[in-house]
């Protein structure tokens, strides 16, 4: 290195030591300034702040301090011009800024709001004070007075003494020699602690100062003289006379200390005290120490408030109250007089309290409510009389005033758990997820509690909801809230039970799994066991339900364990007898359970089930005899004793009405009410019917067959609205949507394969009702054509009908309207006329015999009224007018049932349409006389058996006297039969094959065309056999029908007279007969007809048919278009088979 560089690195080296010494001058001028302020000691400040100016005359910390130093002396016009040098040398520091607070604070506006805060502290009122210190003080304090102002404001607030407290510590660190900022550290220190070692440390120091000295005096004695009389006190009072030796008042104040502390009443004053303020249990030692103290000291405040503390804390707030209120009075410091009142408010909040949580418990509400209440006014801050108006409002069944009182109580104190468990309680059942939020704030212990019971709740509310979804069969989503339930309750086996249930009805075969993880956590648990076991049994598994049964111990029995067995064992026996009835080994399965009648000798069930095979086997009188036993077994058991009003009922017996009202079980299953209600029904009780019928509605609202039956109740009763409503229901409780809307409850009308019996029938039903009360307008175009002789059966007829049907009471009437054109063709000549009417007579006479027309066509309109229902029809018209011969023709259909036969009975008076002269009369060529329009009046009567198996039998027995105009009486007389099978028999699709029987008889053989005949087919005796088979198919909009059948039949006939109601003519004729016979043959039948929904108003349909038969030249062939309007939409099933418009003549 050469020389130039050491001496580069020596001057370097020089300038650095150089600015430290100035920087250490510079921080020793601004304590001294720091000192001299705190003191103020002007002549200290005034010479340091030259000396710091002959370093830098714009030293920033040296113009603030120069600006306060103006400030103080007035020289304000001065204290703006250093505010310009500090501008301009430090134009963005703290510095400036302080520096202009600090003179704005002598403005007069500024100086007038500062001075409002120094009198709210002064007046007890720091926190307003507080509030414009911090408006004033921004952005800090501008001198340390104005902090020591503010910490000592601050100091004076509950929450802010330890924040005052660092603040004054900095302020002591920052001018160490000022003994008032000192003091006031050490006067915040002993607030915060009156034994603070700190505090009193920082007394003893400044008392050794000659400035300070007196001032720390009067401190210190104040905090002695606050503190209670015990031995850490009288230490302190020794420290402080070591300082003040001379002080006479304090050393009299420690010998009565010292002499208290030596007395023994004192001494228990002493131990109940400390004992009190460690929250000590011992309550009874305590009052003792207490009672003992007052016997030495009788009118001591504190031992007596001491022993308010004690009741209070016992609950004993009454007592507690007068001894607050005797401490009071016996208080001479003033300072504790305060502490009294709170007290004595405390306990009298406390006692009012009480008395309204006593009036709550009682259930005087009003008295509650008025309690708690005033304790609201007598503590406002409090949050228990809120809680308590919360409870008031909960007992009343107001949830949302009491939502609001808990809230209010958390507005006071967000940590109150009373004010949440409320809160929880009233949101855990319509808002779970909010009264788990809530209960996360709660504390560990009262949170575990607390989310227990919400997991109890919540599962309770999911098996609610669940069972509600599973009642509408809606399996799936009460299997989802199941599961969720028993995550939170893995350990409640009703929940397993309920979830293996839903699990079931989705088709789950392994719902009972359900179960499987409770049952290995506790294999042998009764109530496990037996929910278990009761599902299992529910899913048609006796013998797996005994198995798990059995797995309870015989010690941990109960009476429902025990019957579960009893039943289980019971339902075994009563399988195994119906399996060998269903089997047909009907004798077998009775004397099976006759013998199980011994090993369960009081079981009526037994009797029951032997009465019911008695009577589905039509042995009426068996089944009496073991309905008595049943009731012999049980007296009371009012299924037999209905059992027997219904034999009754179904025997026609006169006492049935007095029996039915003299049954009056004590608590009759909805069940049961449905069948006493229709038992009401069938005797023309309706009133009594409904009765019934609503209880059962009431009891049992979700079973849908008492809605079925309430519908049929309904539309017996004539109320056809209310009977669809009834239906609507049922449909909605057999699991089905029912929107709103006709057409949506017409479209679950719509039968399914699916469908149980009971839901097939309240389809049907509701389908019949519905269609019932639907007025329809229907057009049909039909013509038949038969082959034959022109003029006589060579016939062509067309149909043009009308009909129009309205609800009307219980069923529908209807308007009929019907033009029909009958055509036979001409005669070729007058030969081909000779067996018409009396022409056979014209050539012996030689008369002309053009009467009348060689075209033999007639046309006619025929009208018609009449009524169905559904057991009555009647019907009254004509046949056409227009035609030869008009009538006044009609009928009346009754049906009902007897046993498990159904009857019908037809009184009728009808036009035979075989041909022209049979249905609308001819005249006679030669005399011009009209003849025919030949009338079936009688009786038909038919019984049929069909229980919906797979066979059904129907049969037909007629009678009927045959007249017309000029055409001989005759009587008719048929027998008919036949059995049919169901081969095919679902929703969509029928088949059926059949077997049929006729046997017909005619007096008379009037199926000639001369004077006198009917022109009607009526052999003296026709016999046939045929096999019917036909099939029935609908889809969508679309239904289709065909049959076939095909027979073999035997006819006879006897000879006729051409004249029968004429034997001068036939005299005179020669006595020419239509000569009769025997015929047999082979005959069929066909047709086809479809129908199309074009709309759910309008519907079109069609058929095409043919027929052969036996005997005569009958040989119709034919075909129809029809067009149907609904006035009500309809998308439930098309007809099955295809019903077209009847011919009125055909009426049956």
């Amino acid at each position: 290195m050469n020389r130039a560089s050491c001496w580069l690195l020596l001057a370097l080296l020089s300038l650095g030591t150089l600015a430290d010494d100035l920087d250490s001058n510079r921080q020793r001028l601004l304590e001294q300034i720091r000192t001299g302020e705190a003191r103020n000691k002007v002549e200290l400040i005034e010479d340091s702040l030259n000396r710091l100016f002959k370093l830098n005359e714009n030293d920033p910390d040296g113009l603030v301090a120069l600006l306060r130093l103006q400030v103080r002396r007035g020289q304000l016009d001065e204290a703006e011009a250093t505010l310009e040098r500090l501008r301009g040398s430090a134009p963005d520091s703290e510095n400036l800024a302080l520096a202009t607070l600090y003179l704005r604070l002598h403005q007069p506006e500024a100086r007038a709001r500062l001075q409002q805060a120094r009198l709210l502290a002064r007046a007890g009122r720091p926190e307003e004070a507080l509030a414009i210190y911090d408006e004033l003080f921004q952005p800090g304090f501008p001198s340390a007075d104005h902090a020591l102002e503010y910490w000592q404001t601050l100091g004076n607030t509950e929450q802010g003494q330890t924040r005052a407290l660092k603040g004054l510590e900095e302020l002591v660190r920052d001018y160490p020699h000022s003994s008032t900022y000192r003091l006031a550290l050490a006067r915040q220190r002993l607030s915060l602690d009156p034994y603070s070692e700190a505090g009193h440390a920082d007394l003893e120091r400044l008392a050794g100062d000659p400035y300070a000295r007196q001032g720390v005096a009067g401190v210190w004695l104040d905090r002695l003289e606050r503190l209670p009389i015990d031995p850490r006190s009288a230490a302190l009072w020794r420290r402080y006379l070591q300082q003040y030796p001379d002080d006479e008042r304090a050393r009299q104040a420690l010998a009565e200390q010292e002499r208290l502390l030596a007395n023994p009443a004192f001494q228990a004053r002493q131990r109940a005290l400390t004992a009190l303020e460690q929250s000590s249990r011992d309550y009874p030692r305590i009052e003792r120490d207490l009672r003992a103290a007052l016997k030495g000291f009788p009118e001591d405040s504190q031992t007596l408030g001491a022993l308010g503390l004690l009741h209070q804390r016992q609950g004993r707030q009454a007592e507690a109250l007068a001894l607050y209120q005797q401490a009071l009075e016996h208080e001479e410091n003033i300072d504790q007089r305060s502490k009294w009142q709170t007290l004595i408010a405390e306990a009298r909040f406390w006692s009012t309290l009480k008395s309204a949580d006593a009036a709550l418990q009682q259930g005087n509400l009003e008295l509650a409510e008025r309690h708690y209440r005033q304790a609201a006014a007598q503590r406002p801050d409090a949050t228990a009389p809120l809680n308590g108006l919360a409870a008031v409002q909960v007992r009343r069944n107001d949830n949302a005033g009491a939502e609001r009182h808990y809230k209010a109580a958390l507005s006071r104190d967000r940590n109150d758990s009373t004010a949440k468990r409320g809160l929880i309680d009233l949101y855990s059942a319509e808002q779970p997820e909010r009264a788990r939020a809530l209960a996360a704030t709660l504390p560990a212990e009262q949170r575990q509690r607390v989310v227990s019971e919400l997991d109890r709740q919540e599962a309770a509310r999911l098996v609610a909801s669940a069972e509600q979804h599973a009642d509408q069969q809606r399996w799936a989503t009460a299997r989802h809230q199941l599961e969720q339930a028993q995550r939170l309750q893995p350990d409640n086996p009703w929940i397993a039970y309920e979830l293996a249930k839903a699990r079931a009805g989705l088709g789950d075969r392994n719902a009972a799994q359900s179960f499987d993880a409770l049952l290995q956590r506790s294999p042998h648990d009764r109530t496990a066991r037996y929910a278990h076991a009761l599902f299992l049994a529910s899913q048609d598994q006796p013998r797996q339900a005994l198995d798990s049964l059995d797995k309870v111990p015989a010690e941990a029995r109960d009476d429902s364990v025990r019957a579960l067995d009893k039943r289980l064992r019971l339902d075994l026996a009563m399988r195994h007898a119906r399996q060998l009835y269903a089997t047909d080994r009907r004798t077998e399965a009775a004397a099976y359970l006759e013998q199980r009648q011994r090993e369960f000798p009081g079981e009526a069930a037994i009797a029951l089930t032997l009465g019911e095979w008695a009577e589905a086997a039509g042995n009426r009188q068996d089944a009496e005899l073991h309905y008595q036993q049943a009731l012999r077994l049980d007296p009371e058991n009012s299924e037999a004793r209905l059992s027997l009003i219904e034999l009754t009922a179904q025997r026609g017996d006169g006492d049935v009405r007095e029996r039915l009202a003299a049954f009056a079980p004590d608590a009759p299953s909805p069940g049961q009410q449905r069948r006493i209600a229709n038992l009401w029904l069938n005797l023309g009780e309706t009133k009594r019917a409904e009765r019934n019928m609503t209880a059962a509605r009431q009891a049992a609202p979700q079973d849908p067959w008492i809605w079925r039956d309430s519908g049929r109740l309904a539309r017996a009763s004539g109320q056809p609205r209310a009977a669809l409503d009834a239906y609507r229901e049922a449909m909605r409780n057999s699991g089905l949507d029912t929107p709103d809307g006709a057409l949506a409850f017409t479209r679950n009308t719509r039968e399914e394969n699916a469908d149980d019996w009971l839901l097939r029938s309240i389809r049907s039903d509701a389908a019949a009702l519905y269609q019932q009360q639907s007025p329809t307008a229907t057009l049909q175009y039909s013509y038949l054509e038969s082959s034959g002789t022109p003029g006589y059966s060579d016939l062509r007829a067309d149909y043009l009908q009308f009909e129009a049907a309205h609800p009307l009471g219980s069923g529908q009437g209807f308007f009929r309207a019907e033009q029909v054109i009958l055509d036979n063709g001409s005669f070729r000549d007058a030969d081909a006329a000779l067996e018409f009417g009396s022409s056979e007579l014209c050539q012996p006479r030689g008369e002309a015999c053009d009467q009348g027309h060689r075209q033999q066509r007639q046309e006619g309109t025929s009208v018609a009224l009449g009524w169905r229902g559904e057991r009555l029809e009647w019907d009254i018209g004509s046949t056409p007018l227009g035609f030869p011969v008009e009538n006044l023709v009609g009928g009346v259909r009754v049906k009902g049932d007897l046993a498990d036969l159904g009857w019908r009975l037809d009184l009728s008076r009808r036009p035979l349409n075989n041909s022209l002269l049979s249905f609308a009369g001819s005249e006679d060529p030669r005399t011009g006389t009209t003849w025919g329009g030949v009338l079936a009046n009688g009786v038909r009567l038919g019984l049929g058996y069909d229980q919906g198996g797979p066979f059904g039998i129907w049969s037909s027995l007629q009678a009927h006297r045959l007249t017309g105009r000029h055409v001989e009486d005759n009587d008719r007389y048929r027998l008919m039969a036949g059995v049919y099978f169901r081969l095919i028999d679902s929703a969509e699709r029928r088949l059926r094959l059949g077997a049929n029987a006729m046997y017909w008889h005619y007096d008379k053989d009037l199926s000639g065309y001369t004077f006198g005949h009917g022109g009607y087919y009526s052999p003296q005796r026709y016999r046939s056999l045929s096999v019917p088979i036909n099939y029935a198919q609908r889809r969508g909009d679309w239904s289709f029908y065909a049959e076939a059948a095909t027979g073999y039949a035997w006819a006879r006939s006897d000879d006729s007279p051409y004249f029968p109601t004429r034997p001068d003519w036939q005299a005179e004729a020669g006595n020419p007969m239509f000569r009769g016979g025997e015929s047999d043959g082979f005959s069929y039948r066909f047709s086809f007809s479809a129908e199309r929904r074009l709309t759910p108003n309008w519907f079109v349909g069609a058929r095409l048919g043919m027929e052969q038969s036996v005997g005569s030249d009958y040989e119709p062939r034919g075909a129809l278009l029809y067009l149907r309007y609904s006035f009500d939409p309809w998308d439930g099933d098309l007809k099955m088979p295809v019903e077209p418009l009847e011919e009125y003549a055909e009426f049956n």
